[in-house]
């Protein structure tokens, strides 16, 4: 639990798409989507590789954005103005 990194998103159609990796290597491990109140677990099987990959690009892209985000708050914190 201590090592999951765990990413929950709530899409503007309701969607919620729930990004987990186990064990803190960055690289998806499964992808939850909940539609219409209805959840799907998506592993890096046969029927859910291409879910988790297009889900792993997502999530890269939500880590970079949080990064930045971070980033520029740190640098305003210390900034002297």
């Amino acid at each position: 639990m201590l090592n999951d990194n765990i990413l929950e998103v709530t899409r503007v159609d309701g969607t919620i798409v729930r990004y987990s990796d186990i064990d803190d290597d960055l690289k998806l491990d499964y992808v939850d989507i909940t539609k219409d109140g209805e959840t799907t677990r998506y592993r890096r099987n046969v029927i859910g590789r291409k879910v988790v990959e297009e889900g792993q690009l997502q999530f890269n892209g939500y880590l970079t954005k949080i990064l930045e985000l971070k980033k520029a708050k740190g640098l305003s914190d210390i900034s002297k103005e």
